[in-house]
């Protein structure tokens, strides 16, 4: 008896569709690996009306014996600027803070010996119309001598 050899036929189009198929379940269950980076710093923001502010300290205005006025160590205006909108637009932002905060604003007026009372009127004026109302006009109680 004679054997007949029987030539099997591979079929490749099923078995590319069971590696395409294959290829994407591993492809939708895989889990990617992230590197993660962690940067120690802080971002400014406004806040939330839920978070403490401190205090805010109690400022002080000098306004000096040529017209100029001072704030933290900064000229705020010219002594011919009358309106003083430099000083008019930083009170309004502390304002703003200090409401968010639900605190107040203190001002100090500490004017010079010699400085100008219009200019006094001005800075009070600035202050009134950027929203404080806590204004304080600072003397000299020592005698004057």
């Amino acid at each position: 008896m004679r054997r007949q050899s029987v030539q099997v036929e591979m079929q490749i189009a099923p078995l590319i569709d069971v590696c395409f198929l294959l290829l994407f379940f591993f492809m939708s269950t895989a889990q990617p690996k992230f590197s993660h980076a962690s940067l120690d710093m802080a971002v400014a923001s406004f806040g939330t009306a839920d978070d403490n502010f401190p205090p805010i300290e109690e400022q002080t205005i000098e306004i000096l014996e040529n017209g100029r006025v001072r704030w933290n160590e900064s000229i705020m205006d010219r002594p011919e600027n009358k309106d003083l909108e430099l000083l008019s637009t930083s009170l309004r932002r502390l304002k703003l803070i200090a409401d968010r905060a639900k605190t107040s604003v203190s001002i100090v007026i500490n004017p010079a010996d010699n400085a100008p009372y219009q200019r006094i009127i001005d800075v009070m004026i600035a202050c009134r119309r950027s929203g404080v109302t806590d204004i304080t006009l600072a003397t000299d109680l020592s005698g004057g001598d």
